[in-house]
């Protein structure tokens, strides 16, 4: 699918698939509308369509430098004789530009993607070594990592949260229960309990308090309070997978909460 996605996809297929891609991760997650896509899309692991449409693109783009065979003969000769009026070099233009693979980039002003190209555009070695698999996957998903990163701005945790994760691959605890949903609402935030930050502006003083009496906020509700100690068990069970005796709410988020931030989290 995704071999073939590097010859025909458009731009506006790409699109239609990255929503249909995010309305199934919220039907998966049966995920609350305050949940943002970004959050959705790091607990479930998977990568966006231009991602892997780049990579895709970048692999034919390897094989026409290489040469040796009729992928490569017909790419040639396409670049040569339209250069970027060509949609498909066109894209592979902009893939290169997005992801400063920029040995791509001076190949394809010449029309050359060969090693007459590399002689013409001057460009050193290891620019080209940079067209290696492994290199531009990791250019891709490094690249990929930051745009997430900056989806997840909007409030001192989302942005502690996207500091901490190292790639946005499925974590163990997601098993589709209710443990797993509550701890990606948690660390989106967007658990809607009433005292949060994000909805407290909302209530007066005495309406933040939880049907038990205590003020509702998420560590009260997820650890302390007794009208959810059945479901307690699951969340424990789940969250103790990864992060065992630790502190609980350090625990929910996959990162220690200092004082300040614990301010900033659980009251107004």
């Amino acid at each position: 699918m995704y071999g073939g996605g590097a010859l025909v996809w458009k731009v506006e297929e790409r699109n239609r698939l990255e929503k249909e891609q995010t309305a199934f991760g919220r039907w998966l997650w049966k995920a609350h509308p305050s949940v943002r896509n970004a959050c959705i899309q790091a607990e479930s692991g998977w990568s966006t369509f231009s991602e892997r449409e780049a990579k895709a693109k970048m692999g034919y783009v390897r094989k026409i430098y290489v040469g040796g065979s009729i992928v490569a003969e017909v790419g040639r000769g396409v670049l040569l004789e339209m250069g970027l009026k060509s949609d498909w070099w066109r894209a592979v233009n902009r893939i290169a530009m997005d992801y400063n693979l920029d040995g791509v980039y001076y190949m394809l002003k010449y029309r050359r993607l060969s090693a007459e190209g590399k002689r013409l555009a001057r460009i050193p070695d290891e620019w080209v070594e940079e067209m290696a698999k492994e290199k531009v996957e990791r250019k891709v998903k490094h690249r990929e990592l930051e745009k997430w990163r900056g989806k997840l701005k909007g409030t001192e945790r989302t942005r502690r949260h996207a500091e901490e994760r190292k790639d946005l691959r499925m974590e163990r605890y997601a098993d589709g229960g209710d443990g797993a949903r509550v701890r990606m609402m948690v660390r989106g935030h967007s658990l809607l309990v009433r005292a949060n930050a994000n909805v407290a502006w909302r209530y007066d003083e005495d309406d933040r308090k939880c049907v038990c009496g205590e003020e509702e906020t998420e560590k009260h509700v997820l650890f302390e309070c007794p009208l959810y100690e059945r479901h307690r068990i699951e969340w424990n069970r789940v969250w103790k997978m990864e992060k065992g005796q630790e502190d609980p709410m350090n625990g929910v988020l996959g990162f220690e909460v200092s004082s300040e931030m614990d301010c900033l989290i659980l009251t107004v």
